[in-house]
C-alpha cells in the first residue's frame, strides 16, 4: 500500500468510515475484482473475493456498488456471490439492484443506428473476435490478438469510425486492452456523484479501480471520499492510495468489514 495524495490521513478516513451514518463501498471489476485473462467470460473474481464482499453486505452497514463498463448481463454470468451487490453495468448507464428490475437508459435512434452499422462494418473487416456490441456502446478488444491487431483497429476506427460516431453522439474511450465508442453523458464519474447526491456528503465513501476509465470516478469523487488505484505497478493517477491486488485487496476489504462491524 502506498499514500499517493499527501494530504490523505488513512487514519482520519477510517475514523470517518467507523462513525459515519452511511458507507458507500464503490468497486470496479475488471483489473480490480478479478484478473484480466485473454478470454473475457474467463475473467472471474480473485479466489475468496465474492465471499469477503458478501459479508460486508450482511453486515448490513455499507451500500456495495459495482461499477463496471461490462454490461449488467455479462457480470451476472462472471460473479456468485451469496448476497449480491448493487450493479452499475456499461459505465453507469444500467443498473441492477438487488431484487429489483434491470434499467438500462436508451441511447437514443441516432446511436442505435450508428452501432448498428459499426458492428457490420465489424464484421466486414474481420473483427468480428474482437467486437462486443454492448446497449450503448461498441468495445473493440485487443488483449489476446495477434502483434499489430491494436494499431489496425485504431487505425480503422480513426480513418472509417471517428467522424461518424462523433455525429451521432458518441465519444471513443481507451480502457486497459481495448478502446470504446459510447454514447456521451454517462461516464463512472456521473455515476458516482449520482450515488453520492442520494446519501448526502456526511457518508463515508470508498471507490477501488483500476483502470483509465475509473479516473472519471476518482475526479468526481474528489475530496469527498478515498479513491483507491488497484493495480501491480503503478501510473500517474488522481487516486489518493495505491495497492497491489489482490493481497492488499484482501486487506483493505477486510479492514472495511472490521470497520464497519465495530462501527454503529
Amino acid at each position: 500500500m502506498k499514500i499517493l495524495n499527501p494530504s490523505l490521513d488513512i487514519d482520519l478516513f477510517n475514523k470517518k468510515l467507523s462513525a459515519a451514518p452511511q458507507r458507500i463501498l464503490l468497486l470496479d471489476y475488471d483489473g480490480t475484482l478479478a484478473p484480466f485473462t485473454d478470454k473475457r467470460m474467463s475473467a472471474f473474481p480473485y479466489p475468496g473475493i465474492e465471499e469477503l464482499i458478501s459479508r460486508i453486505i450482511l453486515l448490513d452497514r455499507s451500500r456495495v456498488i459495482i461499477i463496471s463498463g461490462r454490461t449488467i448481463e455479462d457480470l451476472l454470468k462472471l460473479v456468485r456471490f451469496d448476497t449480491m451487490p448493487e450493479l452499475w453495468g456499461s459505465h453507469g448507464w444500467e443498473r441492477l439492484l438487488p431484487g429489483e428490475k434491470h434499467i438500462v437508459r436508451g441511447p437514443g435512434p441516432d446511436v442505435e443506428s450508428f452501432l448498428g452499422k459499426a458492428l457490420e462494418w465489424a464484421i466486414e473487416n474481420g473483427l468480428a473476435d474482437w467486437v462486443e456490441r454492448k446497449p450503448v456502446s461498441m468495445a473493440f478488444h485487443w488483449r489476446g490478438g495477434e502483434p499489430g491487431l491494436e494499431n489496425k483497429i485504431n487505425t480503422l476506427i480513426s480513418s472509417d469510425l471517428l467522424a461518424a460516431a462523433a455525429e451521432a453522439g458518441l465519444e471513443m474511450r481507451p480502457f486497459d486492452g481495448g478502446v470504446e465508442l459510447i454514447a456521451s453523458g454517462v461516464d463512472k464519474g456521473i455515476a458516482v456523484s449520482s450515488i453520492i447526491d442520494e446519501y448526502g456528503e456526511g457518508s463515508a465513501v470508498a471507490y477501488l479501480g483500476d483502470d483509465l476509465t475509473d479516473e472519471d470516478a476518482f475526479t468526481a469523487l474528489g475530496e469527498r471520499g478515498l479513491s483507491v488505484l488497484v493495480c501491480r505497478e503503478p501510473r500517474d493517477t488522481g487516486a489518493d492510495l495505491w495497492i497491489r491486488p489482490p493481497d492488499e485487496l484482501y486487506s483493505f476489504l477486510e479492514d472495511w468489514a472490521e470497520i464497519c462491524g465495530a462501527g454503529k
